[in-house]
C-alpha cells in the first residue's frame, strides 16, 4: 500500500504503510476528515508563540515525562534528552518505530512507560 498522504500530516512517519498498513489507514481516514484544516495558519499560530529558553524548565516542580518518536517529521525526538536536562528528575523514553504518535504507534509500549511513570509518582 502505498502512502498517499501529504508527507507534512504530522503521525506520518517514512515507513509507517510497510510496518502498519491497519495504522497507515486509520491515520488517512483521520485526514480525510481534515481536509477543510487551514495547515497554514495553524503553523503562523506555533510560529508566533513566544520563545523561552530552556533554562526555564529549571522552575518545573512536577514530574515530567518527555516522549518522542525517532520518526516523528514534526519535532525532533533527539532534542528531547537536552531539553530534558533542564527539567529537575524528569524522564525521557524515545520510542523508534513511532513518528508523532507513539500511543498509536507503539500502544503497548507506550502504555507501560506511562504507567509505570504514573505509577511512580502518584501520592
Amino acid at each position: 500500500m502505498a502512502n498517499q498522504r501529504d508527507p507534512g500530516y504530522p503521525v506520518s512517519d517514512p515507513v509507517l504503510h510497510e510496518r502498519s498498513p491497519e495504522l497507515d489507514f486509520l491515520y488517512s481516514q483521520i485526514q480525510a476528515l481534515t481536509t477543510d484544516t487551514d495547515v497554514a495558519a495553524i503553523r503562523a499560530l506555533l510560529h508566533a508563540t513566544p520563545f523561552r529558553e530552556p533554562s526555564a524548565l529549571a522552575s518545573l516542580r512536577t514530574p515530567t515525562l518527555w516522549l518522542g518518536g525517532m520518526m516523528d517529521l514534526y519535532f525532533p525526538a533527539l532534542a528531547l534528552p537536552a531539553l530534558s536536562s533542564h527539567a529537575p528528575g524528569s524522564q525521557v523514553h524515545l520510542f523508534e518505530k513511532s513518528g508523532h504518535s507513539p500511543y498509536f504507534q507503539e500502544a503497548e509500549v507506550f502504555n507501560q512507560i506511562v504507567g509505570t511513570f504514573l505509577s511512580r509518582h502518584a501520592r
